[in-house]
């Protein structure tokens, strides 16, 4: 099974799973599996496609495909760049990116990303060992805040020492 093979074995178990209802989430074989595994299963109401969060990931996913490939025909090698930006991006529901949720610190698109993780001081394993997942969570949060409102002051206070080009001293020809 899907699920076992290769959700369980490379994540674990999690503790529900929403699916629509659809015949293989309602068949005794489904229902033997969520008992030996011990989750719950939640389904989505029948004829609420708005309940069901994988129908407004398609349009999601859809909508992404136009935009980034816009008229060209071999969209499908674009894939693997699509589900990276939309695994990276920032979603308003769950207030940070499905990579974050998922493995406690975001995405390295880039190999220099390791250089600002280590000038931010990333946390530590020693320092989150023993702490629930929630709460390492929570400590990469301040700490990305905290460097976020440096780094935004930082910008502020060189926007504001730069001379502008909107306000231009009068010249000596004046």
């Amino acid at each position: 099974m899907f699920l076992r093979d290769h959700i369980f074995t490379q994540f674990g178990v999690p503790e529900i799973i929403h699916t629509d209802n659809g015949r293989q989430f309602t068949s005794n074989e489904f229902a033997e599996f969520t008992s030996k595994y011990g989750f719950t299963h939640q389904k989505a109401g029948n004829y609420a496609p708005q309940a069901n969060a994988s129908e407004r990931v398609n349009q999601f996913v859809l909508a992404a495909i136009r935009i980034h490939v816009g008229d060209n025909a071999r969209w499908d090698e674009q894939l693997p760049e699509i589900a990276a930006a939309l695994r990276s991006a920032i979603h308003n529901r769950i207030g940070t990116s499905p990579y974050f949720a998922m493995f406690g610190h975001h995405m390295f698109t880039n190999g220099a990303d390791y250089k600002l993780a280590r000038r931010l001081k990333a946390v530590s394993d020693t320092e989150v060992q023993n702490l629930a997942r929630v709460e390492k969570h929570q400590i990469y949060r301040a700490r990305i805040q905290r460097y976020t409102s440096v780094t935004s002051s930082l910008v502020t206070s060189q926007k504001a020492a730069t001379p502008s080009s909107a306000t231009s001293t009068p010249s000596a020809e004046s």
